[in-house]
């Protein structure tokens, strides 16, 4: 019985993730947003959560990068945004994978949690005041 339980939420998170991939792609980013609360929310592991979001956002990115440049140029791309996204994610990148193996789950877990309220609600925020 715990096997089919397994089994299905495997089935569950790759059906997540491969709608997170797309919302991504379609939506311009912010991929971690979708399917890292949800993996926690889970009990999966936060570590491994947050490592397998990051881990997949390159490649996800280059796909997007390739099909924009496909369909638009390259030379609509606003390179002065671009660039520093890119150097930053570089940079970034490894120092996040460290904060999150020194990081215990629990706390980790809540972090996540509490940045996407946070980024939700400024979210709902701007929408409501918009005019």
């Amino acid at each position: 019985m715990k096997g089919d339980s397994a089994r299905h939420l495997r089935k569950r998170l790759a059906v997540l993730g491969f709608a997170a991939g797309f919302i991504d792609a379609a939506g311009g980013g912010g991929l971690g947003l979708i399917p890292t609360p949800a993996f926690v929310a889970t009990s999966s592991d936060p570590r491994k959560a947050v490592g397998t979001v990051e881990s997949t956002e390159p490649i996800i990115f280059a796909a997007t990068v390739e099909t924009f440049d496909l369909i638009i140029g390259f030379e609509s791309f606003l390179w002065n945004i671009f660039l520093p996204m890119i150097i930053g994610g570089i940079t970034l990148t490894p120092i996040a994978a460290y904060s999150c193996s020194k990081t215990p789950r629990r706390v980790l877990g809540a972090l996540v949690g509490l940045w996407i309220a946070i980024l939700n609600i400024r979210t709902l925020k701007m929408m409501l005041l918009q005019k």
